[in-house]
Order: structure tokens, then sequence, then C-alpha cells
């Protein structure tokens, strides 16, 4: 299978080499558009540092082409000290971390010989690009780290890109941007600053009518009252990506309202999406009834959005604040 966008998982902070460290592998198919889709981890269980891989499989993209069935992919971890990770890696960490990044971390993204920390020169006037107008990737957050000196007047020379994940478009702004910007007067050397977008929204694949699942002999009526609603909680690994998704569940209600026998009847893109369902789902309540209900069957479609939907998504994508360099 020939990738057109390989899998980018995001690196991840241990704070053991070795511990939970293995080998993850995964099934799913694709579709002739080369999307994965019915993503599944073959082994369950704890992975350390595993919680972007289902993410960057599903935002990956295989060559067009007929669909395929039966695939599989294994990722192997790449432990290593921070001391002897590659810079870019570590870079990359400190502007999405999933934990705070260590002093070590910031002492490995500096430049060596630098006079642009301890302290920091006085900013007179940071400018920033035009984020809106830069085209964003699909499920991945672009970055870009800037590297300058500063001449006696406080006017940054030099400018150059020193790391980045390939957004072309945020490079260059992003070098115009630190052109641009000033600082209190003052030679400085080896300074670093970083920009990035946050990542476009990769949309679910189409959801199929609930009726199609629905069991012949079903009670549920198509319209119920919920007496303790879904508490409507977006999977936090696809969130981070703006990947969309949705699953078709089925369950049971008891005449008290208690739902029963919650299972998943379909999921895409990974069958995360479905796990997240079943369990918003089985704390959920419907009004009493007097015998309850058999074959219900809910689409729960986790959109990313600026507005809360039900069930649905985060107000708003988060977007961490700029890292300070």
């Amino acid at each position: 299978m020939a990738f057109q966008r390989p899998p980018a998982v995001m690196p991840a902070l241990g704070w053991s080499s070795r511990i939970g460290m293995k080998p993850v592998a995964y099934s799913f198919t694709i579709d002739p558009t080369g999307r994965p889709l019915d993503i599944k981890r073959v082994a369950k269980g704890y992975v350390a540092a595993g919680e972007d891989l289902t993410p960057a499989l599903a935002v990956a993209q295989f060559a067009a082409g007929a669909a395929r069935s039966e695939c599989s992919l294994t990722f192997v971890p790449t432990p290593q000290p921070i001391a002897a990770a590659p810079v870019a890696s570590v870079m990359a960490y400190t502007m999405f971390p999933q934990q705070r990044p260590t002093a070590e971390m910031w002492a490995r993204v500096k430049t060596a010989g630098s006079t642009c920390y301890d302290p920091p020169p006085q900013v007179r006037n940071r400018a920033f690009p035009d984020f809106d107008a830069i085209p964003k990737q699909p499920g991945r957050q672009s970055w870009s780290m800037i590297g300058f000196d500063i001449d006696e007047a406080g006017k940054p020379i030099h400018v150059k890109a020193v790391a980045g994940n390939g957004n072309a478009a945020l490079e260059a702004a992003s070098m115009t941007a630190i052109a641009e910007s000033r600082f209190a007067p003052g030679t400085r050397i080896g300074c670093q600053y970083p920009y990035w977008v946050g990542s476009a929204t990769m949309p679910a694949p189409p959801m199929p009518e609930e009726a199609k699942f629905r069991a012949t002999g079903a009670t549920c009526p198509s319209k119920a009252e919920w007496a303790v609603e879904p508490n409507l909680t977006y999977p936090e690994q696809f969130r981070r990506r703006a990947v969309e998704g949705w699953a078709l569940v089925g369950y049971d209600v008891a005449p008290w309202g208690q739902t029963g026998n919650v299972r998943v009847l379909a999921a895409q893109p990974a069958e995360e999406f479905g796990e997240q369902a079943v369990r918003l789902l089985t704390a959920a309540k419907r009004a009493p009834s007097a015998t309850g209900y058999t074959g219900c069957v809910d689409r729960v479609h986790f959109r990313m959005g600026p507005t809360m939907r039900k069930p649905g998504a985060p107000p708003v994508i988060f977007d961490p604040p700029q890292p300070a360099y």
C-alpha cells in the first residue's frame, strides 16, 4: 500500500523508556479515496504514549483506487532520552504538550551559545501571521520554528526557518512576522520563536440511517424523552486533531429508565467513537415507562464546531497558548 500522507504520530513524553513500550498493531479498511476506515487495535490494553496512534492513522492517506479490506499496520516505538531525541521532535512536543515540558526539554531546544535568554529581550512589537489565511492540514496541527538574531537597534536579522512539519505557507508567513517584529535595542544571537495553526477538520464519513439497524420486533419509540441526558464528551485524542466521527448504538431500556445491553452497531472512522458513545449512553436514562423498551438505536455524531450539538462536540477546537521561547 502506498501512502500519500503517512501517519505522523505526535511526540510523547514518558518517564521510562521501556515500561509499557511495545509494538501496536491495527486492522482497517481503505475506501476508494484512500481514507482508512474501520480502524481497530488488534490487541487491547494499556500502551505507554499510545494516545495519538489511532488518530494519526485516521488522518493518514493512501493512494486512491479500489476499496481495500483486511489491511494491517504496526506502529513500533522508538524511545529515546531527551538528550538524544531529534530537536524537531522536542520542539513539536513543547508546542503541543500532553504533560508539562521539562526543564531539560526547554534547554534542548535552545540554540547553543544563544544570548537570547536569561533574560529574554524586551518585545516592543510582536508581529503575527494572518492565521486565517494560512491553509490548514486536515487532522494535523502545523508549526514552524523561526530562528533569528537581533541587531543593535532591536531589528531581527538573519531570519531563517529552523524546523517545522511541512506547512510552507505557515513557514513563509512566520518568517515575515519575525522580520516585522521589534525588540529593545541591544545585540542578541540565537533567538527562536514558534508559530502554529490548528488542524483543519477531518469530516466523518457518511453515516447510515438508524432504521437500517433497527431490529424486527423492536418496541423502542423513535423519539423518547431523556430523564438524564447523555453527557456529550468528545474523545480527547480525536478532538486534538479535529477528527470527526460517528457511532450507531443499540440498547434496551428498563421500565425505570435505565439503559442496558448497550452495544456498538457501527462506528467510523475508528472503534473509539463507538466506545465513547457506549459510555455516554450507559450513563444516560430515559423517562420511566410502563414496560420499558427493547431494540433502541441512537446515532451519535461527534462534530467539531462552534456550537454544542446533541449528541455533539466541544464548542470550539481547543488551541493551547503559544509557548514562550
